[in-house]
């Protein structure tokens, strides 16, 4: 009866695991420990164009992205011995049109009964969307930063245009200033005497 019990059990863990991985809004993958596909949910199929039986033991390695195949290898070897508890990666799928899609693919391992690797489980989300709106919000963000730079450089040559009219206006207030005080020095002088003069002729008008 416990035998019963337990294998039921197991039966029941396994189909909600197969629920899960056949309809999960994420890209699966069972992968072997030599990097094949071993199974592939329909998610997946759709995020890399192909077809499961064309992805079926197909190596990890030669659907990446040259450039990706080196740093993803790393993390899932860190992973297989243990150094990481899970690996998290941003990489690229060639697909079956031959374009990339970028994914954020997190995997963890999978052991059997004596406690050694047996398999891979990658979860993976196609990133496209998240990447195209980084993309935009980089260029908006440059954009600005051009617009910022370009309104403080018409507010610096604004500044120094007002500075430098502040200081034609103050000069010529100076000269103002030293001309009316010249001219009233001038003047007084020759009133001095003009009144000097008159005074004299009505001291002595005769």
């Amino acid at each position: 009866t416990r035998r019963v019990k337990v294998d039921s059990a197991l039966r029941d863990s396994e189909q909600k695991f197969r629920g899960v991985f056949d309809d999960g809004p994420l890209g699966m993958a069972l992968i072997d420990m030599d990097r094949r596909f071993v199974n592939v949910n329909k998610r997946l199929c759709e995020i890399l164009q192909r077809d499961a039986a064309e992805i079926h033991l197909q190596s990890v390695e030669k659907i990446t992205h040259p450039d990706d195949r080196e740093p993803d290898h790393a993390i899932w070897r860190q992973v297989t011995i243990g150094k990481l508890p899970s690996g998290q990666i941003d990489k690229r799928y060639i697909r079956g049109d031959y374009t990339t899609v970028p994914v954020a693919e997190s995997i963890c391992v999978l052991y059997d009964d004596a406690g050694k690797p047996q398999y891979t489980l990658s979860m993976i989300e196609d990133v496209t969307a998240r990447k195209v709106a980084q993309r935009q919000l980089r260029e908006a963000r440059d954009q600005l930063e051009v617009r910022l730079k370009a309104r403080t450089r018409e507010l610096t040559q604004e500044v120094a245009e007002r500075k430098r009219a502040e200081e034609e206006a103050e000069s010529a207030n100076q000269a103002k200033t030293e001309f009316v005080s010249r001219m009233s020095h001038e003047l007084r002088t020759q009133l001095n005497a003009v009144l000097g003069f008159a005074q004299m002729m009505r001291d002595y008008p005769e």
